[in-house]
């Protein structure tokens, strides 16, 4: 696209892809946290051996379907997750 055409999109459009992809990124965040929480539980009764897998890192690829990368940055957070307790006011 050139610089001229990229000047044509009006302000309002820019806005709303920009507003449309910060609320897709914070719900990934929400939806990853959970994920991570669900992960630890599994990981702590060791549930994916019921099911026929070796580790939690079998489990991310092939139950889960993610690849190598994204299962081995899951595991690294889920092993270094530590719950904290919700403080009321």
């Amino acid at each position: 696209m050139t610089k001229e055409k990229r000047y044509l999109i009006s302000l309002n459009e820019v806005r709303d892809s920009l507003n449309q992809a910060i609320k897709m990124a914070d719900q990934i965040l929400e939806d990853e946290a959970a994920l991570v929480r669900i992960l630890h539980q599994i990981d702590q009764h060791r549930f994916y051996v019921r099911y026929g897998y070796k580790s939690l890192m079998g489990f991310c690829q092939l139950g889960l379907r993610f690849s190598k990368t994204q299962s081995q940055r899951l595991v690294t957070v889920v092993r270094r997750y530590e719950p904290t307790a919700k403080i009321g006011k």
